[in-house]
């Protein structure tokens, strides 16, 4: 009788192993992982031709935002939904004063799509959404490191070289920045019978771009689950990639992130002397081979005839920032800058806040510094609501890096990319990875 019962409770209607839904949690994870494989897929498809497309919103970069914005999960506290309602508000206070301007309409999307952005971003630094396998990531991760270093090593080569540029991306395939693109000033010199001067920037359409996927793409392979060597490899490319482009942002913004990513094995007495001489030595031989030395370009960024590029990202950003918040202390919005600061013309020294000519801005290509223009004082609020969100110490800096290479830093390409590096993770090595995560907070 024991034995007629045994067999029955273990028959069909009583199993030996009760299903507790583990099962049907294990399909969940498996079509969870495979949603994470695709979208990581997608994305890495789209960081090369991020700036490319038919039009600004038929583009790789719109793809790619639609794919962030579907995928990534939105887990916030209750007060952090709330702190992120607060930073809106506090961007949109600044257009009570402009409330009959004729593009008022256009200012409220512009506003209300970067906060969006400040939303997907804060998202994602707070949730990995995307574990993908290692092997699946260190293949992909290659796959454009290498692809990204190549093409500008050809681009390098057979410009600065063979003085037959090649392997530029025609202008006609970029949504947006027409006047740095390295194709067109090479059209220009031909035209007029000279060698433009230019800076290699692979599929991009200027160095600075190139900088920040390669800070990008940095993050995601300190977060990845890969061994010591590869690692290194792999950082050793990317950093080789922004000495190319001769990108002194770059340059300096990638060693201090790195630095302080692996601060626990770089700041250690006998191992700091090693990395100091090994970053001394990497920079003397930068100077010398690609005629290149960042720490005098940053040190020339004051004089704005030896150094245009340092001194409208660098320096007049500040003077800008410094007029808006004694003159309009509540930001002036995008479509309103150009005639703000025509009437203001006059209190610049040689190159002046509008180039008249072409009816561009000068000196907002910096993200960080653009908060105090576009939204004045709120400007601290927008930021404190972001450090309070994401708290985490690598992260912020990151995003703080992220945000000197251009000046929409929560654009539809970079909200994309920023939230691709954040949310990115390896399910392999489970323990490496959360031992660096905790040391990273």
């Amino acid at each position: 009788m024991v034995e007629l019962t045994r067999a029955y409770r273990t028959g069909p209607h009583f199993p030996s192993q009760p299903d507790l839904g583990v099962g049907r949690t294990t399909n969940v994870l498996a079509r969870r992982d495979n949603y994470a494989i695709a979208v990581i897929l997608l994305l890495f498809f789209c960081v090369p031709f991020i700036q490319l497309g038919l039009s600004y919103e038929w583009s790789f970069q719109y793809l790619a935002y639609a794919a962030v914005l579907l995928t990534v999960r939105k887990r916030l506290t209750m007060m952090e939904w709330c702190i992120w309602a607060f930073v809106y508000a506090a961007m949109l206070l600044g257009l009570f004063y402009y409330l009959d301007a004729e593009a008022l309409f256009t200012a409220i999307l512009r506003v209300s799509r970067e906060a969006l952005g400040i939303l997907l971003v804060m998202c994602a630094a707070r949730n990995a959404s995307w574990r993908v396998p290692a092997a699946f990531l260190s293949f992909m991760l290659q796959s454009v490191v290498f692809g990204l270093f190549l093409i500008t090593l050809l681009q390098f080569v057979s410009y600065t070289f063979l003085k037959r540029p090649q392997f530029f991306v025609p202008a006609s395939f970029f949504i947006a920045g027409e006047d740095t693109i390295a194709s067109r000033w090479l059209e220009v010199g031909r035209l007029n019978g000279f060698l433009a001067n230019i800076r290699v920037s692979a599929t991009y359409s200027e160095p600075s771009y190139l900088s920040f996927v390669c800070l990008c793409l940095a993050m995601i392979i300190h977060r990845a689950a890969f061994s010591t060597r590869k690692t290194l490899f792999l950082l050793a490319i990317l950093f080789c990639t922004v000495c190319l482009c001769k990108s002194a942002s770059g340059v300096m913004l990638f060693v201090l992130l790195i630095a302080y990513a692996y601060r626990s094995i770089v700041f250690i007495p006998t191992r700091m002397v090693l990395f100091i001489a090994v970053l001394l030595l990497i920079t003397s031989i930068t100077a010398v081979v690609f005629d290149f030395n960042p720490v005098q370009r940053i040190m020339e960024s004051a004089d704005p005839k030896l150094e245009p590029s340092g001194h409208i990202r660098l320096v007049m950003p500040w003077k800008h920032v410094a007029t808006v918040l004694t003159e309009s202390p509540l930001g002036v919005p995008w479509s309103e800058l150009y005639s703000f600061f025509v009437q203001r013309a006059d209190e610049y020294g040689a190159i002046g806040p509008v180039d008249k000519s072409t009816r561009i801005l000068v000196g907002q290509d910096n993200g960080f510094l653009n908060f105090f223009i576009e939204f004045g004082w709120a400007g601290f609020v927008v930021i404190a609501g972001i450090v309070a969100v994401v708290r985490d110490r690598l992260n912020l800096l990151f995003l703080l890096a992220i945000t000197q290479f251009n000046g929409a830093p929560f654009g539809p390409d970079k909200v994309a990319l920023m939230c691709f590096a954040l949310s990115c993770r390896s399910s392999g090595g489970g323990e490496r990875n959360r031992t660096s995560e905790a040391a990273e907070t």
